[in-house]
């Protein structure tokens, strides 16, 4: 017998054995792979749980999630954060909200095509995952749990800075290197800040994870730094806030993904002649976002509206006076 038909033999033997496996010990779940040696070490993995939760509501299964990790290897967004921190911030921290995923796996491997065999109840990371949630909340609530015990630090934390837990407004700030045509214009959010401020409101911004902040070490704003340094904190921070404002930068746009008031700034990045393909408006099109439009959300109660003006002074300002209104009624 030659070598070729021994390797089809014990090839055709293997995929035998794991469609045994399969129907025999993954009958109840959907299995769901994120390989980190081929998708963003980023906010993308707590965009991906959010997905196979609802593929788990929908199909009344439970979930087995492999991650597969190489963290001696490199990965995009890297220039301040070292790959543990980024691993502990976009996947260790958001698992804990996920009590649901009864399983969890993490492999150490610098394997990059997961898995070597597909069945229905396989679901692997894929860009098309924003799109399936986007039409999820169009139609549904969001599936994720805030539990009122976890509140307690954050109270804890305003309590400790004399922070009111009323009239709270986060402004998540950018100021990354790459990408900058994405950041926040500073100057601008200063003065709508002191704007806020003269309105009795409690603004509070929240540093860049990955970004240098250069007015830092002024004692006339407010800065939270447990919600850039942990992503549960920032959660339960922006779930208590009165409103959210963000530009597009990746932990902010969880705010995206559950009930709250929100308005989220110039989604479209443009410097001149050049536009971060990241958030270009192809790629926003295909996650389901209709350009020069808001998100449309099952859940109407909701300020949540997706600016596609720059985030200067004068368009912030607009914007705040649309949320007052809107509250008022």
């Amino acid at each position: 017998m030659t070598k070729k038909y021994i390797y089809l033999i014990l090839t055709y033997i293997k995929s035998l054995i794991l469609v045994l496996f399969n129907i025999i010990f993954n009958h109840k779940y959907i299995v769901c792979y994120y390989n980190l040696n081929q998708n963003p070490l980023s906010f993308n993995f707590f965009e991906y749980l959010n997905y196979i939760i609802i593929e788990s509501n929908n199909k009344n299964k439970k979930i087995k999630l492999i991650i597969i990790s190489n963290l001696n290897s490199k990965s995009a967004s890297t220039e301040s954060l070292s790959q543990l921190t980024r691993y502990n911030y976009f996947i260790l921290q958001p698992l804990s909200l996920f009590q649901d995923i009864e399983f969890v796996k993490i492999i150490n491997s610098t394997i990059k095509s997961v898995p070597l065999f597909s069945f229905k109840n396989t679901y692997i990371y894929d860009e098309n995952y924003h799109k399936k949630i986007l039409e999820h909340l169009k139609f549904n609530k969001s599936l994720l749990k805030f539990e009122n015990k976890n509140f307690r630090q954050v109270t804890d934390w305003l309590k400790s800075k004399d922070i009111s837990d009323k009239e709270i407004i986060t402004i998540t700030i950018r100021t990354k290197e790459d990408g900058s045509s994405r950041n926040s214009n500073i100057e601008d959010w200063k003065k709508f800040y002191e704007h806020l401020k003269s309105k009795n409101y409690n603004p509070i911004f929240i540093p860049d994870i990955e970004g240098p902040i250069k007015f830092f070490e002024l004692n006339e704003y407010n800065f939270c730094l447990p919600a850039s340094y942990n992503f549960i904190f920032r959660l339960y921070l922006m779930k208590l806030s009165k409103l959210n404002l963000f530009v597009n930068s990746g932990p902010a746009c969880a705010a995206l993904l559950f009930e709250n008031n929100y308005v989220f700034y110039k989604p479209v990045s443009k410097n001149n002649n050049h536009t971060d393909d990241w958030v270009s408006v192809e790629q926003l099109e295909k996650q389901g976002i209709n350009i020069n439009s808001d998100i449309e959300y099952f859940d109407k109660t909701y300020f949540r509206k997706t600016n596609w003006e720059e985030d200067n002074l004068e368009n912030l300002i607009k914007t705040f006076s649309e949320f007052e209104k809107y509250n008022l009624n």
